[in-house]
């Protein structure tokens, strides 16, 4: 949640109460649509979907997350 919220400065999952958002999280209910993620790139996007992976077997260990792309590029552009 913390790179979501450097990336766009909202939540990944939000709803009108805490049982909408605790439903959302389970099914991995989020979308990059608002027009926050408008300016943020393919490869941050990538990165934030990835650790949002609803199955844990699947979801990238902490050491595998700082192999991604959007942490070891060489070269550097505006998220």
């Amino acid at each position: 949640c913390h790179n979501v919220m450097l990336l766009s400065s909202q939540f990944p999952f939000f709803g009108k109460n805490r049982n909408i958002v605790v439903d959302k999280i389970l099914q991995c209910d989020y979308n990059f649509k608002n027009e926050r993620w408008a300016k943020v790139s393919n490869a941050a996007i990538g990165f934030v979907s990835c650790l949002l992976e609803c199955n844990p077997y699947q979801r990238p260990t902490a050491l595998q997350a700082t192999h991604h792309p959007f942490l070891t590029r060489s070269t550097f552009e505006c998220i």
